[in-house]
């Protein structure tokens, strides 16, 4: 009878710790969602300045007890006179065992646009839903983006349109990268990018292929971003050895599959300069329509299909990989020796 006694005490006991420490979770996890809700609305008073807009209309919470999900309903992002980005939901989820990593989701119509100084024209983007993770570092601040958006469509001004299934990418970034002059440290960036079937206008290259299937780029950049605006922060980098190196680049566009790698940078005139070796099929047939659409001259074509029948083996396949090596310098692009074409100035005002 005590034995039985003692155990029926146990037992209670048992159940009183669960209870209060099923209670005390679900206190916290309550304050948690307050002090989460709560800082959403005071980020939204805080950062409504004319530099910096954030609207938003109701915020739901839910994910009880594994972690937090928070469903807010026309989020509303708006960057001086400069950007605008607007969604019907966004859904967050925060996990109580991974604090460090957000994942998120937009629903319904997704839009951003882009305005100009003086002007009334803007290029306007609509997605259909996006999907993404950010982690933060051991201070709260970003270290990596990943994202994804599907069936996109850019208005740009003259009523032109840019199409792309897919859009998929990461961007780690490197804190500890302080010192000005060491590039050889680890990249201050690191920017993976996979697109897929996208869609250009055809007045953009006339009598050329529109649609390129897919492209893949991976980079590392390396030297300090820092300054008031583009132009600025673009020459600091320079000044400082900034290099962008380019881990891999794959193209697949018409008859034409490209693949390479090399490094990337700006001269002093923040014009770019770089060096590429690459693997290319299908190179023949887009040098003959690059000379029917009048991008380069039937001579240059005659020489560069020369030049490239030359470097493959007759005794292989037709489409025969090659190894090529281009570079932009001097505002040229060159296959080889030979100077390809003229590549337009960049502004960067």
């Amino acid at each position: 009878m005590a034995i039985n006694q003692l155990n029926l005490k146990r037992i209670v006991i048992f159940l009183a710790v669960i209870v209060s420490l099923a209670t005390a979770y679900y206190c916290g996890w309550m304050y948690v969602a307050f002090k989460i809700e709560s800082g959403f609305s005071n980020l939204k008073e805080k950062y409504n300045t004319t530099d910096l807009q954030i609207n938003h209309k109701d915020i739901e919470i839910s994910g009880f007890p594994w972690g937090w999900c928070l469903k807010i309903e026309r989020p509303r992002l708006k960057i001086k006179n400069r950007f605008l980005w607007t969604t019907s939901l966004l859904k967050i989820n925060l996990k109580s065992w991974d604090y460090k990593s957000f994942k998120f989701q937009t629903f319904g119509s997704h839009q951003a646009h882009i305005y100009k100084n003086n002007s009334l024209k803007h290029i306007k983007a609509k997605m259909n839903t996006g999907v993404g993770q950010l982690r933060l570092d051991q201070f709260g601040k970003i270290q990596e983006i990943k994202f994804s958006v599907k069936e996109n469509i850019i208005q740009i001004p003259s009523s032109n349109q840019i199409r792309f299934k897919k859009l998929s990418g990461s961007v780690h970034l490197n804190k500890k990268h302080a010192t000005k002059n060491d590039i050889n440290q680890s990249p201050s960036v690191k920017l993976e990018i996979d697109l897929s079937s996208l869609v250009i206008p055809k007045t953009f290259l006339p009598k050329m292929e529109n649609k390129i299937a897919e492209i893949k780029l991976s980079t590392d950049l390396h030297g300090r971003l820092e300054g008031s605006n583009l132009k600025n922060i673009l020459t600091n980098w320079t000044k400082h050895g900034g290099v962008i190196e380019i881990n891999k680049m794959m193209l697949n566009w018409g008859e034409l599959n490209f693949f390479g790698n090399g490094t990337f940078a700006l001269d002093e005139n923040l014009q770019p300069i770089a060096a590429l070796s690459a693997k290319i099929t299908g190179q023949n047939a887009t040098i003959n329509s690059m000379v029917v659409a009048g991008l380069i001259k039937a001579r240059t074509g005659m020489l560069l299909n020369f030049l490239t029948n030359a470097m493959t083996n007759k005794k292989r396949a037709k489409n025969q990989a090659i190894k090529i090596s281009l570079a932009v310098q001097d505002g040229f692009l060159y296959l080889g020796p030979i100077k390809f074409f003229k590549i337009p100035e960049i502004r960067w005002n």
